[in-house]
């Protein structure tokens, strides 16, 4: 955990110092000058923090007590909406600039709070299962003669794993970030208004897909407990127990999914009215409520994935399905308008899906 958090803390503190360097550049090519370069120091203030907690997360995730991990995620979630909900109502009157200040600011500040609550729960979980525990007192003693030799071993261990997925990762972030930027663009290319086009986005991100993808937090937290359960099958190679466990889960997945999307698709206006005092979104919560199912059976199977290492092929088939997406926005968006980036979103779901579906049955039902 040491060298996890160490590593950790030196990469992001890289990452920190390049965005604070170039937040010039970043604010003038990208943000067009709209906002102060200080939105980008705080986010480079976080980046640390959010490093550091995802090395937690994951020890508490390998150990089987995923519930710290889900309670610090509960405190993170609940302060950051009501420290952001009283900081733009503070500073929203000022104009654009504050408004983004300030949810960012939430942002750090949620991220500080959890930071600080995990390293708690991790260093009185350390007091609880090692500081008092002989037997692995003794087995430290008796290994640290060949420590230089298992030092070296497990941090070829870690950067094994953590490399391709990290250089993946900052692959598939570039690409989303360039998703992002062309998609008001082609908007804008099909005939709409800027304003029209930044409305559009807005809604079916902004108001539509968060209401899509809320079931979805539920299902990854779930998934997230299934990657240590599946790691074990896989060191074993007990891919009979991992083959059954799939077929549960997949059955059980599909029809609660299949339940969430009619539930979406029937009773759009009255959630959209609900929610946001108003149906202007319910026609793309009715659009995209068959996509549900594609997004939460693909989180599964993402994560058992991850469990049975083959967390770089998930990576790859993420990044090459942005780039099919990114293609498709970029040609036909322009021709079809809300409606070509609506196919899109369908367009890069189920292409994810499938690929991803179709490396679980190699890499698990193809096995002798």
């Amino acid at each position: 955990m040491i060298k996890c958090i160490s590593i950790t803390l030196i990469t992001s503190f890289l990452t920190s110092s390049f965005l604070w360097i170039n937040s010039d550049l970043i604010i003038k090519v990208f943000l067009h000058s709209k906002v102060d370069k200080s939105i980008i120091h705080l986010i480079s203030l976080a980046i640390p923090l959010i490093s550091m907690s995802s090395a937690i997360s994951g020890y508490f995730a390998g150990v089987r007590r995923i519930y710290k991990n889900a309670s610090g995620q509960f405190i993170e979630h609940t302060f950051k909406v009501i420290i952001s909900a009283y900081l733009i109502n503070h500073f929203l009157p000022k104009g654009l600039n504050y408004a983004c200040f300030s949810l960012i600011l939430g942002d750090l500040l949620s991220e500080f709070v959890s930071f600080i609550y995990i390293y708690i729960v991790f260093l009185f979980d350390e007091f609880k299962y090692f500081k008092f525990n002989k037997d692995c007192s003794n087995l430290y003693n008796n290994s640290i003669v060949n420590s230089s030799n298992t030092s070296y071993i497990d941090t070829i261990k870690i950067l094994r794993i953590s490399i391709p997925v990290a250089i993946t990762s900052y692959i598939r972030s570039g690409l989303t970030t360039l998703k992002q930027l062309i998609i008001p663009s082609s908007l804008e290319k099909s005939g709409s208004s800027c304003k029209e086009a930044l409305s559009n986005y807005g809604i079916i991100n902004g108001l539509a897909m968060p209401i899509i993808t809320f079931p979805d937090i539920l299902v990854k937290s779930f998934s997230s407990m299934l990657i240590p359960e599946f790691a074990r099958y896989h060191a074993k190679g007990d891919y009979k127990k991992a083959k059954k466990m799939t077929n549960i889960l997949m059955i059980i997945l599909f029809s609660v999914s299949i339940f969430i999307s009619t539930i979406l698709f029937i009773f759009s206006d009255k959630i959209s009215l609900w929610l946001y005092k108003d149906t202007a979104c319910s026609i793309f919560i009715k659009y995209l409520a068959p996509l549900a199912t594609f997004i939460y059976i693909d989180t599964v199977v993402d994560s058992v994935l991850r469990g049975l290492d083959a967390q770089v092929g998930v990576m790859v088939i993420n990044i090459l399905d942005l780039i099919i997406s990114l293609t498709f926005i970029y040609l036909v968006v322009p021709h079809l308008g809300v409606y070509g980036y609506i196919i899109s979103i369908y367009l890069s779901e189920i292409i994810n899906f499938i690929i991803s579906f179709y490396l679980l049955i190699k890499t698990l039902y193809l096995k002798k």
